[in-house]
Protein backbone atom coordinates (compact mmCIF):
# COMPACT_ATOMS: atom_id res chain seq x y z
CA UNK A 1 0.00 0.00 0.00
CA UNK A 2 1.25 3.79 -0.41
CA UNK A 3 1.02 6.23 1.17
CA UNK A 4 1.30 10.42 1.04
CA UNK A 5 1.44 12.57 3.77
CA UNK A 6 0.42 15.86 3.17
CA UNK A 7 3.68 18.56 3.79
CA UNK A 8 2.04 22.19 2.60
CA UNK A 9 5.55 24.03 1.18
CA UNK A 10 5.84 27.40 1.46
CA UNK A 11 7.14 28.04 -2.45
CA UNK A 12 3.67 26.60 -3.73
CA UNK A 13 1.59 29.10 -1.25
CA UNK A 14 0.52 30.78 -4.30
CA UNK A 15 -0.09 27.58 -6.63
CA UNK A 16 -2.38 25.70 -4.37
CA UNK A 17 -4.51 28.66 -2.82
CA UNK A 18 -6.75 28.13 -5.84
CA UNK A 19 -6.93 24.31 -4.64
CA UNK A 20 -9.55 23.64 -2.07
CA UNK A 21 -8.37 23.60 0.85
CA UNK A 22 -7.41 19.92 2.29
CA UNK A 23 -8.76 18.00 5.01
CA UNK A 24 -6.96 15.32 5.53
CA UNK A 25 -3.23 14.61 7.42
CA UNK A 26 -2.31 11.33 5.20
CA UNK A 27 -4.01 8.87 2.70
CA UNK A 28 -3.07 5.34 1.64
CA UNK A 29 -4.82 3.20 -0.56
CA UNK A 30 -6.68 0.25 0.69
CA UNK A 31 -6.42 -3.39 -0.34
CA UNK A 32 -8.85 -2.64 -2.97
CA UNK A 33 -6.76 0.64 -4.48
CA UNK A 34 -9.65 2.68 -3.04
CA UNK A 35 -7.65 5.99 -1.61
CA UNK A 36 -8.58 6.84 2.08
CA UNK A 37 -8.09 10.04 3.42
CA UNK A 38 -7.03 9.95 7.49
CA UNK A 39 -6.76 12.65 11.07
CA UNK A 40 -4.19 11.97 13.20
CA UNK A 41 -5.84 11.48 16.30
CA UNK A 42 -3.03 11.17 18.52
CA UNK A 43 0.99 10.25 18.32
CA UNK A 44 1.06 8.63 21.54
CA UNK A 45 -1.62 6.17 20.86
CA UNK A 46 -1.09 5.95 17.04
CA UNK A 47 -4.72 6.21 16.55
CA UNK A 48 -6.78 8.19 13.38
CA UNK A 49 -9.70 8.89 12.25
CA UNK A 50 -10.92 8.41 8.66
CA UNK A 51 -11.96 12.07 6.78
CA UNK A 52 -12.98 13.67 3.47
CA UNK A 53 -10.08 14.77 0.62
CA UNK A 54 -11.33 18.27 1.10
CA UNK A 55 -13.39 20.48 3.70
CA UNK A 56 -16.77 19.83 4.04
CA UNK A 57 -17.34 23.01 6.07
CA UNK A 58 -20.16 24.26 3.73
CA UNK A 59 -22.12 22.47 1.25
CA UNK A 60 -25.43 22.58 -0.93
CA UNK A 61 -28.17 20.32 -1.69
CA UNK A 62 -26.26 19.60 -5.00
CA UNK A 63 -22.83 19.11 -3.77
CA UNK A 64 -21.47 15.16 -4.83
CA UNK A 65 -18.24 14.61 -4.01
CA UNK A 66 -16.28 11.59 -5.75
CA UNK A 67 -13.43 10.71 -3.05
CA UNK A 68 -15.47 7.81 -1.92
CA UNK A 69 -17.52 5.83 -4.77
CA UNK A 70 -18.66 2.00 -4.93
CA UNK A 71 -17.82 -0.01 -2.78
CA UNK A 72 -15.26 0.92 0.24
CA UNK A 73 -13.86 -0.98 2.82
CA UNK A 74 -12.16 1.13 5.36
CA UNK A 75 -9.18 -0.99 6.72
CA UNK A 76 -8.40 -1.68 10.90
CA UNK A 77 -5.41 0.33 10.43
CA UNK A 78 -3.41 3.05 7.97
CA UNK A 79 -0.06 3.83 8.11
CA UNK A 80 0.93 2.42 11.21
CA UNK A 81 -2.12 4.56 12.94
CA UNK A 82 -4.96 2.13 14.48
CA UNK A 83 -8.80 3.69 12.80
CA UNK A 84 -10.47 4.35 15.38
CA UNK A 85 -13.30 7.15 14.36
CA UNK A 86 -15.19 7.80 11.00
CA UNK A 87 -14.94 11.66 11.23
CA UNK A 88 -17.43 14.11 11.24
CA UNK A 89 -19.00 14.35 7.15
CA UNK A 90 -16.44 11.83 6.26
CA UNK A 91 -18.73 10.71 3.29
CA UNK A 92 -21.16 13.58 3.21
CA UNK A 93 -22.93 13.82 0.03
CA UNK A 94 -20.77 10.69 -1.82
CA UNK A 95 -23.69 10.26 -3.70
CA UNK A 96 -22.43 7.31 -5.43
CA UNK A 97 -21.06 5.54 -2.26
CA UNK A 98 -22.95 2.12 -2.43
CA UNK A 99 -21.47 0.34 0.57
CA UNK A 100 -19.28 0.67 3.28
CA UNK A 101 -17.30 -1.75 5.07
CA UNK A 102 -16.59 -0.42 8.70
CA UNK A 103 -13.81 -2.49 10.92
CA UNK A 104 -14.04 -3.69 14.15
CA UNK A 105 -11.56 -0.75 16.04
CA UNK A 106 -13.71 1.89 15.20
CA UNK A 107 -16.03 3.17 18.30
CA UNK A 108 -17.24 6.67 16.87
CA UNK A 109 -18.97 6.99 13.64
CA UNK A 110 -19.53 10.94 13.75
CA UNK A 111 -22.16 13.38 12.91
CA UNK A 112 -23.28 13.56 9.15
CA UNK A 113 -20.83 10.78 9.06
CA UNK A 114 -22.81 9.48 6.00
CA UNK A 115 -25.33 12.03 5.44
CA UNK A 116 -26.93 12.66 1.56
CA UNK A 117 -24.92 8.81 0.72
CA UNK A 118 -27.97 8.68 -1.25
CA UNK A 119 -27.21 5.25 -3.25
CA UNK A 120 -25.56 3.80 0.19
CA UNK A 121 -28.07 0.44 0.56
CA UNK A 122 -26.53 -1.34 3.81
CA UNK A 123 -24.47 -1.37 6.35
CA UNK A 124 -23.68 -3.17 9.55
CA UNK A 125 -22.34 -0.93 12.23
CA UNK A 126 -19.72 -3.45 14.52
CA UNK A 127 -19.95 -4.25 17.77
CA UNK A 128 -17.00 -2.00 19.19
CA UNK A 129 -19.00 1.14 17.59
CA UNK A 130 -19.87 3.32 21.22
CA UNK A 131 -21.61 6.32 19.22
CA UNK A 132 -23.52 6.80 16.31
CA UNK A 133 -23.74 11.04 16.09
CA UNK A 134 -26.29 13.32 14.41
CA UNK A 135 -27.29 13.65 11.18
CA UNK A 136 -24.52 10.13 11.15
CA UNK A 137 -26.85 8.47 8.34
CA UNK A 138 -29.42 11.18 8.00
CA UNK A 139 -30.78 11.27 4.38
CA UNK A 140 -29.33 7.98 3.14
CA UNK A 141 -32.66 7.13 0.86
CA UNK A 142 -31.82 3.99 -0.95
CA UNK A 143 -30.73 2.86 3.26
CA UNK A 144 -32.72 -0.30 3.53
CA UNK A 145 -30.98 -2.08 5.91
CA UNK A 146 -29.32 -1.27 9.12
CA UNK A 147 -27.72 -3.71 11.58
CA UNK A 148 -26.60 -1.78 15.27
CA UNK A 149 -24.05 -3.33 16.88
CA UNK A 150 -24.28 -4.72 21.10
CA UNK A 151 -22.00 -2.06 21.97
CA UNK A 152 -23.90 1.02 21.11
CA UNK A 153 -24.78 3.24 23.91
CA UNK A 154 -25.44 6.28 22.26
CA UNK A 155 -27.93 7.71 18.91
CA UNK A 156 -27.83 10.90 18.31
CA UNK A 157 -30.52 12.79 17.18
CA UNK A 158 -31.76 12.67 13.33
CA UNK A 159 -28.75 9.95 12.93
CA UNK A 160 -31.09 7.54 10.56
CA UNK A 161 -34.21 10.41 9.48
CA UNK A 162 -35.54 10.25 6.13
CA UNK A 163 -34.33 6.81 5.33
CA UNK A 164 -37.09 6.21 3.39
CA UNK A 165 -36.73 2.78 2.56
CA UNK A 166 -35.75 1.47 6.34
CA UNK A 167 -38.92 -0.63 6.90
CA UNK A 168 -37.32 -1.87 10.40
CA UNK A 169 -34.98 -1.20 13.57
CA UNK A 170 -33.75 -3.37 16.20
CA UNK A 171 -32.46 -1.53 19.33
CA UNK A 172 -29.55 -3.41 20.85
CA UNK A 173 -30.11 -3.44 24.56
CA UNK A 174 -26.73 -1.39 24.89
CA UNK A 175 -28.15 1.62 24.06
CA UNK A 176 -29.16 3.96 27.20
CA UNK A 177 -29.14 7.22 25.15
CA UNK A 178 -31.40 7.83 22.21
CA UNK A 179 -31.56 12.19 21.26
CA UNK A 180 -34.57 13.00 19.73
CA UNK A 181 -36.27 10.85 17.07
CA UNK A 182 -33.55 9.50 15.18
CA UNK A 183 -35.68 7.85 12.91
CA UNK A 184 -37.94 10.00 11.86
CA UNK A 185 -38.99 12.47 8.84
CA UNK A 186 -40.56 10.53 5.40
CA UNK A 187 -40.04 7.30 6.69
CA UNK A 188 -41.42 4.14 6.01
CA UNK A 189 -40.39 2.24 9.35
CA UNK A 190 -43.19 -0.61 10.20
CA UNK A 191 -41.23 -2.58 12.88
CA UNK A 192 -39.29 -1.21 15.74
CA UNK A 193 -37.83 -3.70 18.52
CA UNK A 194 -36.11 -2.79 21.33
CA UNK A 195 -33.96 -5.96 22.75
CA UNK A 196 -35.56 -7.41 26.20
CA UNK A 197 -33.48 -6.26 29.30
CA UNK A 198 -32.41 -2.76 28.13
CA UNK A 199 -32.17 -0.87 30.99
CA UNK A 200 -33.83 2.57 29.53
CA UNK A 201 -36.04 1.75 26.90
CA UNK A 202 -38.70 -0.78 26.08
CA UNK A 203 -41.40 -1.80 23.49
CA UNK A 204 -43.81 -3.17 25.68
CA UNK A 205 -46.38 -5.89 24.09
CA UNK A 206 -44.82 -5.27 20.56
CA UNK A 207 -46.02 -1.90 20.50
CA UNK A 208 -43.51 -1.12 17.83
CA UNK A 209 -42.50 2.26 19.33
CA UNK A 210 -39.17 3.45 21.56
CA UNK A 211 -40.77 3.88 25.00
CA UNK A 212 -38.82 5.62 27.92
CA UNK A 213 -39.70 3.00 30.14
CA UNK A 214 -38.48 5.43 34.08
CA UNK A 215 -41.07 8.28 32.38
CA UNK A 216 -43.21 6.38 30.18
CA UNK A 217 -42.45 8.40 27.34
CA UNK A 218 -43.51 7.11 23.89
CA UNK A 219 -40.26 8.65 22.12
CA UNK A 220 -40.30 7.21 19.05
CA UNK A 221 -43.25 5.80 17.11
CA UNK A 222 -43.82 4.42 13.26
CA UNK A 223 -47.11 3.53 11.31
CA UNK A 224 -47.60 0.66 12.91
CA UNK A 225 -47.59 1.56 16.58
CA UNK A 226 -50.19 0.72 19.47
CA UNK A 227 -49.69 2.98 22.06
CA UNK A 228 -49.61 0.83 25.34
CA UNK A 229 -51.95 1.99 28.18
CA UNK A 230 -48.47 2.26 30.17
CA UNK A 231 -47.59 5.48 28.12
CA UNK A 232 -48.10 8.64 30.01
CA UNK A 233 -46.26 10.98 27.06
CA UNK A 234 -45.91 11.49 23.73
CA UNK A 235 -42.73 12.90 23.51
CA UNK A 236 -41.36 15.42 21.11
CA UNK A 237 -41.40 14.91 17.38
CA UNK A 238 -42.66 11.12 18.11
CA UNK A 239 -44.48 10.61 15.26
CA UNK A 240 -42.57 13.46 12.73
CA UNK A 241 -43.50 13.42 9.11
CA UNK A 242 -44.30 9.67 9.78
CA UNK A 243 -46.49 9.95 6.50
CA UNK A 244 -47.81 6.78 6.38
CA UNK A 245 -50.08 6.65 9.42
CA UNK A 246 -53.11 7.00 8.97
CA UNK A 247 -55.16 6.37 12.46
CA UNK A 248 -53.54 6.35 16.15
CA UNK A 249 -55.50 5.93 19.75
CA UNK A 250 -54.16 7.43 22.59
CA UNK A 251 -55.08 5.61 25.78
CA UNK A 252 -56.55 7.51 28.60
CA UNK A 253 -52.93 7.00 30.41
CA UNK A 254 -51.68 9.68 28.35
CA UNK A 255 -51.69 12.91 30.19
CA UNK A 256 -49.10 15.20 27.61
CA UNK A 257 -48.50 15.29 23.73
CA UNK A 258 -45.42 17.18 23.26
CA UNK A 259 -43.57 19.16 20.79
CA UNK A 260 -44.32 18.23 16.82
CA UNK A 261 -45.73 14.99 18.20
CA UNK A 262 -47.75 14.20 14.95
CA UNK A 263 -46.05 17.22 13.28
CA UNK A 264 -46.20 16.38 9.28
CA UNK A 265 -48.33 13.35 9.31
CA UNK A 266 -49.89 14.06 6.09
CA UNK A 267 -52.09 11.39 6.13
CA UNK A 268 -53.64 11.04 9.31
CA UNK A 269 -57.47 11.34 9.15
CA UNK A 270 -58.43 10.25 12.73
CA UNK A 271 -56.93 10.89 16.22
CA UNK A 272 -58.59 9.66 19.73
CA UNK A 273 -57.91 11.86 22.13
CA UNK A 274 -59.00 10.44 25.88
CA UNK A 275 -60.04 13.14 28.63
CA UNK A 276 -56.77 12.16 30.52
CA UNK A 277 -54.88 14.69 27.94
CA UNK A 278 -54.18 18.02 29.57
CA UNK A 279 -51.48 19.50 27.47
CA UNK A 280 -50.73 19.51 23.63
CA UNK A 281 -47.74 21.19 22.78
CA UNK A 282 -46.77 23.80 20.17
CA UNK A 283 -46.97 22.46 16.18
CA UNK A 284 -48.59 18.91 17.68
CA UNK A 285 -50.80 18.32 14.82
CA UNK A 286 -49.40 20.81 12.67
CA UNK A 287 -49.31 19.59 8.03
CA UNK A 288 -51.56 16.92 9.06
CA UNK A 289 -53.43 18.04 6.16
CA UNK A 290 -55.72 14.93 6.19
CA UNK A 291 -57.20 15.17 8.89
CA UNK A 292 -60.99 16.10 8.88
CA UNK A 293 -61.81 16.00 12.74
CA UNK A 294 -60.65 16.51 16.27
CA UNK A 295 -62.54 16.00 19.29
CA UNK A 296 -60.84 18.30 22.27
CA UNK A 297 -61.68 17.05 25.87
CA UNK A 298 -62.68 18.90 28.58
CA UNK A 299 -59.34 17.84 30.64
CA UNK A 300 -57.43 20.01 28.45
CA UNK A 301 -56.01 22.71 30.12
CA UNK A 302 -53.10 23.87 27.64
CA UNK A 303 -52.91 24.30 24.07
CA UNK A 304 -49.68 25.27 22.41
CA UNK A 305 -48.80 27.80 19.64
CA UNK A 306 -49.68 26.28 16.08
CA UNK A 307 -51.08 23.16 16.91
CA UNK A 308 -53.67 22.84 14.22
CA UNK A 309 -51.54 24.66 11.65
CA UNK A 310 -52.24 23.89 7.81
CA UNK A 311 -54.69 21.47 8.81
CA UNK A 312 -56.65 22.33 5.83
CA UNK A 313 -59.28 19.29 5.47
CA UNK A 314 -60.19 19.86 8.88
CA UNK A 315 -64.19 20.67 9.18
CA UNK A 316 -65.18 19.99 12.60
CA UNK A 317 -63.61 21.04 15.77
CA UNK A 318 -65.86 19.67 18.99
CA UNK A 319 -64.36 21.45 22.20
CA UNK A 320 -65.51 19.87 25.50
CA UNK A 321 -63.43 22.79 27.63
CA UNK A 322 -66.10 25.03 30.07
CA UNK A 323 -63.41 27.13 31.12
CA UNK A 324 -62.15 29.01 28.27
CA UNK A 325 -58.77 29.38 28.19
CA UNK A 326 -56.41 31.42 25.60
CA UNK A 327 -54.49 28.87 23.03
CA UNK A 328 -51.33 29.65 21.52
CA UNK A 329 -50.64 31.71 19.26
CA UNK A 330 -52.04 30.98 15.87
CA UNK A 331 -53.32 27.55 16.89
CA UNK A 332 -55.53 27.18 14.25
CA UNK A 333 -54.20 29.32 11.37
CA UNK A 334 -54.97 28.28 8.01
CA UNK A 335 -57.89 26.05 8.94
CA UNK A 336 -59.84 27.33 6.56
CA UNK A 337 -63.09 25.00 6.27
CA UNK A 338 -63.43 24.07 10.26
CA UNK A 339 -66.67 24.74 12.20
CA UNK A 340 -66.04 24.86 16.10
CA UNK A 341 -68.54 23.19 18.37
CA UNK A 342 -68.66 24.06 21.50
CA UNK A 343 -70.63 23.41 25.00
CA UNK A 344 -73.94 24.96 25.07
CA UNK A 345 -73.93 28.76 26.57
CA UNK A 346 -70.28 29.29 25.80
CA UNK A 347 -70.83 30.27 22.13
CA UNK A 348 -70.14 33.93 23.29
CA UNK A 349 -67.19 33.01 25.42
CA UNK A 350 -64.89 31.43 22.33
CA UNK A 351 -65.91 34.22 20.18
CA UNK A 352 -63.94 36.95 22.31
CA UNK A 353 -61.15 33.97 22.79
CA UNK A 354 -58.20 34.09 20.37
CA UNK A 355 -57.16 31.54 18.98
CA UNK A 356 -60.52 29.46 19.06
CA UNK A 357 -62.14 32.92 17.26
CA UNK A 358 -60.09 32.60 14.46
CA UNK A 359 -62.37 29.90 13.71
CA UNK A 360 -65.33 32.15 12.40
CA UNK A 361 -68.33 29.59 12.17
CA UNK A 362 -68.93 28.60 16.05
CA UNK A 363 -71.74 26.56 16.84
CA UNK A 364 -73.07 25.20 20.55
CA UNK A 365 -73.51 21.70 20.70
CA UNK A 366 -77.52 20.97 22.15
CA UNK A 367 -76.82 19.62 25.62
CA UNK A 368 -78.83 16.51 27.01
CA UNK A 369 -80.51 16.01 30.30
CA UNK A 370 -79.48 12.57 31.85
CA UNK A 371 -80.83 11.54 34.98
CA UNK A 372 -78.79 9.67 36.92
CA UNK A 373 -78.72 6.72 40.15
CA UNK A 374 -76.53 4.90 41.59
CA UNK A 375 -77.07 2.40 44.28
CA UNK A 376 -74.60 3.04 47.63
CA UNK A 377 -72.21 0.31 46.65
CA UNK A 378 -70.10 2.01 44.26
CA UNK A 379 -69.75 5.05 41.63
CA UNK A 380 -70.43 5.78 38.10
CA UNK A 381 -68.12 8.77 36.57
CA UNK A 382 -68.82 10.44 33.05
CA UNK A 383 -66.39 11.46 30.68
CA UNK A 384 -63.85 11.55 33.31
CA UNK A 385 -65.16 14.18 35.40
CA UNK A 386 -68.54 13.87 37.06
CA UNK A 387 -69.33 10.75 39.05
CA UNK A 388 -71.95 9.97 41.16
CA UNK A 389 -72.56 8.03 44.45
CA UNK A 390 -75.57 6.57 46.09
CA UNK A 391 -77.44 9.73 44.68
CA UNK A 392 -79.90 11.03 41.90
CA UNK A 393 -78.75 13.68 39.90
CA UNK A 394 -78.68 15.55 36.62
CA UNK A 395 -76.50 16.02 34.33
CA UNK A 396 -75.78 17.63 31.11
CA UNK A 397 -73.42 15.35 28.32
CA UNK A 398 -73.75 16.84 24.59
CA UNK A 399 -75.44 15.43 21.53
CA UNK A 400 -73.56 13.33 19.35
CA UNK A 401 -70.74 12.78 21.64
CA UNK A 402 -69.41 9.48 22.11
CA UNK A 403 -70.16 9.63 26.11
CA UNK A 404 -67.81 7.03 28.00
CA UNK A 405 -69.52 5.70 31.70
CA UNK A 406 -67.01 4.23 33.61
CA UNK A 407 -68.47 1.86 36.56
CA UNK A 408 -66.68 1.05 39.72
CA UNK A 409 -67.81 -1.29 42.08
CA UNK A 410 -66.79 -0.66 45.93
CA UNK A 411 -64.41 -3.46 47.46
CA UNK A 412 -66.20 -6.26 48.28
CA UNK A 413 -69.08 -5.46 45.55
CA UNK A 414 -70.00 -6.13 42.18
CA UNK A 415 -71.61 -4.66 39.23
CA UNK A 416 -74.89 -6.00 38.90
CA UNK A 417 -76.90 -4.46 36.42
CA UNK A 418 -77.02 -1.55 35.01
CA UNK A 419 -80.72 0.13 33.19
CA UNK A 420 -81.53 2.60 30.30
CA UNK A 421 -84.68 4.25 30.32
CA UNK A 422 -85.95 0.84 31.83
CA UNK A 423 -83.53 -1.49 29.21
CA UNK A 424 -81.14 -3.80 30.75
CA UNK A 425 -78.06 -2.87 28.86
CA UNK A 426 -75.58 -4.13 31.20
CA UNK A 427 -74.46 -7.02 28.36
CA UNK A 428 -73.00 -4.15 26.81
CA UNK A 429 -70.71 -3.03 29.91
CA UNK A 430 -67.09 -4.02 28.83
CA UNK A 431 -64.10 -3.63 31.69
CA UNK A 432 -66.38 -1.23 33.24
CA UNK A 433 -66.93 1.24 30.48
CA UNK A 434 -69.97 1.87 28.23
CA UNK A 435 -69.59 3.99 25.39
CA UNK A 436 -72.92 4.92 24.03
CA UNK A 437 -74.53 7.97 22.48
CA UNK A 438 -78.26 8.92 24.54
CA UNK A 439 -80.83 10.32 23.73
CA UNK A 440 -82.69 13.66 25.34
CA UNK A 441 -84.47 12.96 28.48
CA UNK A 442 -83.03 9.91 29.33
CA UNK A 443 -82.53 8.26 32.81
CA UNK A 444 -80.07 5.70 33.74
CA UNK A 445 -80.03 3.55 36.41
CA UNK A 446 -76.94 1.39 37.97
CA UNK A 447 -76.81 -1.48 40.15
CA UNK A 448 -74.09 -2.63 42.21
CA UNK A 449 -74.15 -5.55 45.31
CA UNK A 450 -72.16 -7.00 47.98
CA UNK A 451 -70.41 -10.35 47.17
CA UNK A 452 -73.27 -11.32 49.72
CA UNK A 453 -76.08 -9.72 48.66
CA UNK A 454 -76.06 -6.81 51.40
CA UNK A 455 -77.22 -4.02 49.01
CA UNK A 456 -78.01 -1.62 51.81
CA UNK A 457 -74.29 -2.23 53.61
CA UNK A 458 -76.62 -3.04 56.80
CA UNK A 459 -74.60 -6.61 57.56
CA UNK A 460 -77.42 -8.42 56.99
CA UNK A 461 -79.30 -9.80 53.93
CA UNK A 462 -82.37 -9.66 54.23
CA UNK A 463 -86.27 -8.39 53.20
CA UNK A 464 -84.73 -4.35 53.72
CA UNK A 465 -82.23 -5.24 50.97
CA UNK A 466 -85.01 -6.42 48.26
CA UNK A 467 -86.41 -3.21 49.11
CA UNK A 468 -83.30 -0.84 48.89
CA UNK A 469 -83.08 -2.46 45.46
CA UNK A 470 -86.66 -1.88 44.11
CA UNK A 471 -86.78 1.83 45.24
CA UNK A 472 -83.38 2.53 43.56
CA UNK A 473 -84.82 0.91 40.54
CA UNK A 474 -87.76 3.28 40.80
CA UNK A 475 -85.51 6.51 41.29
CA UNK A 476 -87.06 6.64 45.16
Amino acid sequence: MKSYLFKPILLLVVILSAIPVSAYHFCEANDDGVMIYYNIISEANKTCEVTAMQNRSSWTENDNYTDYVGEVSIPSSANGYTVVRIGDKAFRCCRSLTSVTIPNTVTYIGGYAFRDCSSLTSVIIPDSVVTIGMYAFGYCSSLSSVTIGNSVTTIGGWAFTSCGRLSSIFIPKSVTSIDSNPFCYYTNLESIVVEEGNPVYNSANDCNAIIETATNTLRVGCKNTVIPNTVTTIGDWAFYYCTDLTSIIIPNSVTNIKYSAFDGCSSLTSATIPNSVTTFGWYVFRDCSSLTSVTIPSSVTTIGERVFLNCTSLTSVTSYITDVFETGRNAFYNCPNATLYVPAGLKEAYQSTADWNRLKNIEEIPGISLALACSNQGKVGINNNISFTNKVGEVTVYDGADNTFVFTPDEGSRLDRVLLNGLDVTKSVKNNRLTTVIQGHSSMNVIFTSQGMDVNGDGRVDINDVVTLVNFILGM
